[in-house]
């Protein structure tokens, strides 16, 4: 009796265990878990249904659907069976996703992400197309959203199946069209991939979490890191670039290796962050780069080893401009360098050709004259007049100077012989060059360590007069401010409005250019223009201004921008 007793207990603490093990497991919240650790590409969107919401109800958005799109394409002369196409399966598209279980699943918290190739075959190509790679995983509320999204997929014509892996259940919607699309519900979250396989990845995480605190993405150190930086309240990208490079390499099959592949500009970046926030009208988002030092070029490590500096001149700045930028990543000498290094037979007569230029007209080699100059530039765009036969912007570019004596004496040297206009401006000397008997004056002027240079002197005045109303007192600017008046390696102001009026002119310019040259395809073109591009174009105007403040830090790089959006209706 004693040992069957314990025999008993001992059969009851072992189903014990396993009843612990099998069903009451960690709290399992977060559907990153369900993404691979090693993952390519990752986008965490806390109301995608909100946001596609916004997004229609914006200008933009408007002008979209209101584009009568079935005459354009009739004006077009889109043929019929692929306009049939288009429409068909565009309507069957808007459809599904304006549907009120869509418009549900999206309302919460929904993660896309591309996993990493699986292992290549002999011939280079990967085991798995990479289209089905992709993976969602949303956060759902109610069991019973799975039957009901099959059910109201049946635009699709397909045929569901019902598969098991590792007892746990996967519907695939086998598509009349060929290809399948694969569901599973996992601890509260839809996953949906056109891979079985990316599925059952996220099966096998689910039974790691049994006996791990965390699985998937929530691993990852290198994410983990970046998430803590800053957190958003609409979305979150993150992006492995090496894995990324990888993966496009092997979508084209190129004879080059990865490592090849990878030797681009991108090839000292490890990973890139995007935080998104909404508050009000304005949409705040801050990108993070982490940098691979020993990976970047000698360039690349000159130009982001630079420290954040004031930007001296930006008191000075007036706030009649559209744009404004400036810099402090300016390197004229190493920019010099990589062109001659670069330029194959043809590229070295032309370099030589500006460096005898250049040796004539200043009596310096073109490495000496280029070392005149500093790392701080910037350009100011006050207006783009659109009078004229073609929209023409107002420049005012203004560059550091080394050797300010010396550039100004090379400027007199290079324009003796020319009409000039000498006149002082608060003290400062402004040369002007008299062209068309005075109705043009593009000026210059020397300003402690920099020179200005305009293609008017009402923009050298507007610097450097007191009486001048400055962009740090603009109420639009304040508005948008990201933080100018602290060190920074890069400073960018842009009324977008405006610029979007001067865009427009521009794009109907070209389109009469066209038509001049082409009766029929300027027909065509006309009808682009007026009922597609426009439109877009002015539903654009939605973005009312936008700033950018960019500076680097020990192995990485930020760029914090803020946009502000006129009121959705």
């Amino acid at each position: 009796m004693k040992n069957l007793f314990l025999l008993t207990l001992l059969l009851l603490l072992m189903g014990g265990f396993m009843y612990q093990l099998m069903y009451h497991r960690m709290p399992y919240q977060d559907p990153l878990e369900l993404v691979a650790s090693d993952c390519v590409l990752m986008v965490d969107w806390t109301d995608a249904s909100g946001s596609a919401r916004d997004f229609f109800n914006s200008r933009f958005g408007r002008n979209l659907t209101s584009i009568d799109w079935p005459y354009v394409l009739d004006q077009l002369a889109v043929s019929a069976d692929f306009r049939k196409r288009l429409e068909e399966k565009s309507a069957a598209v808007i459809d599904c996703f304006s549907s009120p279980l869509c418009k549900k699943i999206f309302a919460s918290r929904v993660v896309f992400a591309l996993l990493p190739a699986e292992q290549t075959t002999v011939s280079g190509r990967p085991e798995t197309p990479l289209g089905q790679r992709v993976i969602l995983v949303a956060t759902l509320k109610s069991r019973l959203v799975l039957p009901a999204l099959l059910s109201s997929m049946a635009w699709l014509k397909g045929k569901v199946r019902r598969l098991t892996y590792r007892g746990r259940t996967i519907k695939r919607l086998e598509l009349a069209s060929g290809g399948n699309v694969y569901f599973a519900l996992i601890d509260g979250n839809l996953v949906a991939s056109p891979g079985r396989s990316a599925i059952e990845q996220s099966i096998d995480l689910l039974l790691q979490h049994r006996v791990q605190e965390q699985t998937g993405l929530l691993t990852n150190q290198n994410y983990r890191e970046l998430r803590k930086r800053y957190r958003g309240n609409d979305f979150f990208i993150y992006a492995d670039i090496p894995r990324l490079t990888s993966f496009f390499h092997l979508s084209h099959f190129s004879q080059q290796s990865a490592g090849e592949a990878g030797s681009s500009q991108l090839s000292g970046v490890k990973q890139i962050a995007l935080f998104h926030s909404t508050d009000s009208n304005t949409q705040r988002l801050i990108t993070l780069v982490k940098l691979s030092p020993d990976q970047l070029t000698n360039e690349q490590k000159e130009l982001y080893s630079r420290r954040p500096v004031l930007n001296s001149r930006l008191p000075d700045i007036p706030s009649e401009l559209v744009m404004y930028f400036w810099s402090n990543w300016l390197d004229l000498s190493g920019w010099w360098e990589e062109v001659v290094s670069s330029s194959g037979k043809s590229g070295r007569e032309t370099t030589d050709k500006m460096s005898a230029w250049i040796r004539q007209k200043t009596g310096l080699e073109i490495d000496q004259f280029l070392s005149l100059f500093g790392q701080e530039f910037g350009i100011n765009v006050t207006q783009i007049r659109t009078s004229g036969f073609f929209p023409v912007p107002s420049l005012c570019c203004f560059l550091e100077l080394k050797e300010p004596a010396m550039v100004a004496g090379i400027l007199e040297k290079g324009l003796s012989g020319l009409t000039l206009w000498r006149d002082t401006i608060d003290g400062v000397p402004v040369v002007s060059v008299m062209i068309a008997h005075g109705l043009m004056r593009p000026s210059y002027a020397v300003l402690d360590n920099y020179l200005l240079v305009a293609d008017s002197r009402k923009q050298i005045e507007q610097l450097l007069a007191e009486k001048t109303s400055r962009l740090l007192d603009d109420e639009l600017f304040k508005t948008v401010d990201t933080g100018m008046s602290k060190p920074a390696n890069v400073h960018l102001f842009a009324r977008t409005s405006l610029i979007v009026d001067s865009i427009k002119e521009l794009v109907s310019w070209v389109g009469t250019v066209v038509a001049v040259r082409d009766g029929a395809a300027g027909k065509k073109s006309k009808i682009l223009v007026d009922q597609v591009i426009l439109p877009l174009l002015d539903g654009l105007k939605t973005f009312k201004a936008k700033s950018v403040r960019g500076y680097a830090g020990p192995g990485e790089v930020i760029f914090d921008a803020v946009v502000l959006t006129e009121p959705a209706n």
